[in-house]
């Protein structure tokens, strides 16, 4: 496959948005965490890392262009979501890019990385959701100035 098609498939595998209001942090990063599961677990996601990951060594420019429109876009959208609840005061986030680091990494290294070397790899839909649900957890426990709403949910 092509550079071009390569980014072309990349295009077509990202799409979608996903950008809460903020005013509730459980439910924004729930939101986002879904949205990025969502994105993880498309068809043809794994490949296309396989393939960016092999040209490498030949195309140095296609990994910059794959993260550039593929992962930093995302990574922005949850940086600036937690960005907008610690300028509303719902969220105590010093580091909002570490936050944002964190967040999806709790995410994607379970449902996503194990896919590209443990062959079969899969997941469950109940398990997505668990993983997500933990992360926000993760999150909330730490940053939410209003005690985490996980208590009163479950």
């Amino acid at each position: 496959m092509s550079a071009a098609g390569v980014i072309s498939m990349a295009r077509r595998i990202s799409g979608g948005r996903c950008e809460p209001s903020a005013g509730d942090l459980a439910a924004g990063l729930t939101g986002l965490g879904r949205h990025c599961a969502a994105l993880l677990g498309r068809p043809g996601m794994v490949d296309l890392f396989r393939i960016v990951i092999a040209e490498l060594p030949r195309f140095p420019e296609l990994t910059k262009t794959h993260f550039a429109e593929g992962k930093q876009p995302y990574f922005e959208t949850v940086r600036t979501y937690l960005v907008a609840e610690r300028d509303a005061g719902t969220a105590d986030i010093a580091d909002p890019e570490m936050a944002a680091t964190q967040f999806l990494g709790m995410i994607s290294n379970y449902l996503f990385w194990p896919s590209l070397i443990v062959p079969g790899w899969t997941v469950t839909s109940e398990r997505v959701t668990a993983v997500v649900d933990d992360a926000v957890r993760t999150m909330t426990a730490r940053d939410d100035r209003h005690g985490s709403r996980w208590e009163r949910r479950g």
